[in-house]
């Protein structure tokens, strides 16, 4: 049994130089508290064994972002992104982003991107298959772990007129995930 409770703030400027850039840069904080209560007994040959945990965890993150835009005659696209971040129990973390775009043709666009992705991870709640095994718990599987990752991808994708409708397009993606912390269940 569960309850969750979120609440987030941003406060952001953004402004515009020249017909081809822009800037943004703000705050933002976000906290979660959740409150998680499980109990279960697990039976082995020799006798049952009961696990339970009765906790609430609070997570947040507060800090600040920049932003930067490239526009060129509808041709190249370049957007970065800076987020500077304070996690609850982690410290300070940067998290760097960046997506670009080419127009290769009429109608063609060839586009790229990479970015470091954290985020709190919550086993209980994330895994509720888990509690259809007959298996103990084992591992921190209630505390406040820090999932970081790096994921780059990029694709393709061709506009092009399908019967009535202009707006049809045809895409091409690939990405790729790489993990520098993870939690892992194992069943």
């Amino acid at each position: 049994n569960g309850a969750g409770h979120s609440a987030s703030a941003s406060f952001s400027y953004h402004g515009k130089i020249g017909r081809s850039h822009e800037v943004a840069v703000g705050m933002y904080g976000q906290f979660d508290n959740y409150d998680e209560f499980m109990e279960r007994t697990v039976w082995n040959i020799f006798s049952p064994l009961t696990q339970g945990t009765d906790a609430v965890y609070d997570y947040g993150n507060a800090g600040i972002f920049g932003s930067y835009s490239f526009r060129y005659e509808g041709k190249v696209s370049v957007d970065a992104v800076l987020h500077g971040l304070w996690y609850s129990g982690h410290g300070f973390r940067l998290s760097p982003e960046i997506s670009l775009g080419y127009s290769l043709a009429e109608g063609i666009l060839l586009r790229a991107n990479g970015a470091r992705r954290l985020r709190y991870s919550i086993p209980l709640a994330e895994n509720p298959g888990v509690f259809m095994t007959g298996k103990q718990f084992v591992g921190d599987y209630a505390g406040q772990n820090l999932e970081d990752s790096w994921s780059f991808g990029g694709g393709l994708e061709y506009h092009f007129r399908f019967g009535a409708s202009r707006n049809t397009c045809l895409e091409f993606d690939y990405s790729r995930v790489q993990y520098v912390s993870q939690t892992i269940v194992d069943y």
